[in-house]
């Protein structure tokens, strides 16, 4: 796996590459290489010594060498090697220059991360219990957006309860004929308790209905007749 280094990284640990330099039969360390000139191939273009410093020896074997920030200085690719009279070609680290900070322990240096973190940072920490609702200051959403929404901040107005009793009443009844009759029954209670009106089953042309008075109990049997979409009782 490559070192991830930071594009343009200023910090000369964080350039770092790693070379084990062995002899011709691949198995013996080679020591006394301190100086040598590496080379790099930098999105696979021609080896070069241009770019990275000579190497740092640590021992047994084992040597660094620093790129400079030109050669990190754009998103990328890098090999490194180094080969020497003493010595075989040996490859050392490969590098991916990224345009996050690797070495950024909260964010990766990602102002993204940041943005949302403070989106974030406004939910609760620890919801009561898995599954459970979480909820919001008081006042988090304010009256306007109450009322941009058709909704008062206190309750729901006659008007909305109305309009979704009936869109639910509507569904069912064209949707579920097999149950029409007792979900629309209920259904038709609940409507005349929340709109405080008398609503009638049938959304035909004139003909006998049940309809149910205001409190949501009451019904009678009666002729009425449709206009413009309101029904009307019509006593014998």
């Amino acid at each position: 796996m490559p070192t991830l280094v930071k594009a343009g990284e200023t910090t000369a640990l964080r350039r770092r590459v790693r070379f084990y330099l062995v002899a011709a039969d691949g198995i013996t360390p080679v020591t006394g290489e301190a100086g040598g000139q590496p080379e790099v191939s930098i999105n696979d273009a021609a080896y070069t010594a241009t770019g990275i410093g000579v190497l740092v020896e640590i021992g047994t074997g084992n040597y660094y060498a620093e790129l400079t920030t030109g050669a990190v200085a754009a998103v990328g690719y890098i090999k490194t090697q180094y080969k020497s009279a003493n010595t075989a070609y040996c490859p050392g680290t490969a590098v991916q220059v990224v345009a996050f900070d690797p070495n950024a322990a909260t964010n990766l240096g990602l102002t993204d991360v940041t943005a949302i973190k403070a989106k974030t940072d406004n939910l609760p920490a620890s919801p009561a219990a898995v599954g459970s609702a979480m909820t919001l200051a008081a006042g988090a959403i304010g009256a306007a957006a109450w009322a941009a929404a058709g909704l008062p901040e206190a309750a729901l107005s006659d008007g909305a309860k109305d309009a979704i009793g009936e869109a639910l009443l509507a569904l069912i009844l064209a949707d579920n004929a097999a149950v029409a009759g007792s979900l629309g029954a209920a259904l038709r209670r609940i409507l005349a308790e929340l709109a405080g009106k008398t609503i009638s089953n049938g959304t035909t042309a004139a003909g006998t209905r049940d309809v149910y008075a205001e409190d949501g109990v009451t019904k009678w049997t009666q002729q009425f007749t449709e206009l413009s979409g309101v029904f009307t009782r019509q006593d014998a």
